[in-house]
């Protein structure tokens, strides 16, 4: 009967030392797909932060590329604007120019008018001279 004990206490302590292994595997099983889901889960939020990050630099480089095509744009505009006003300022300077020769033009045709009807004049007022001396010196042989 103490041996039937004796192994029945055996076979008691021997399911419990197997229900403790169980346990503890089990325990150990159930940390370890923790930790595994822990390190997925944690690997899932990089990637998302990683993704965010690099979506988040595009934005600033898409935003960065269309700043610098506005600028070069208006840069363009400026640079035509001013090249429109410095063609509108020679043109003005050209018709300026042009009046100011014309001017001078009609001016130097005026003196020249002048100087002819002057010259005109004293070739009249010489041959009348002329003219009256001979009279004279006419009269003086009659």
């Amino acid at each position: 009967r103490e041996i039937k004990r004796k192994e029945a206490v055996r076979l008691e302590d021997e399911k419990e030392r197997q229900w403790r292994e169980q346990d503890e595997y089990s325990r150990r099983q159930s940390e370890e797909r923790r930790d595994e889901s822990r390190h997925a889960e944690r690997q899932k939020e990089r990637e998302e932060r990683l993704k965010e990050e690099q979506e988040r630099e595009e934005r600033q480089r898409k935003r960065e590329s269309e700043r610098e095509e506005r600028l070069k744009e208006e840069q363009r505009k400026e640079n035509e604007e001013r090249q429109r006003e410095e063609r509108r300022r020679e043109e003005r300077q050209r018709e300026m120019e042009d009046r100011m020769r014309a001017e001078r033009e009609k001016e130097e045709r005026q003196r020249e008018r002048e100087d002819q009807e002057r010259e005109e004049r004293e070739r009249e007022r010489e041959t009348r001279q002329k003219a009256e001396r001979e009279m004279e010196r006419q009269r003086e042989r009659e």
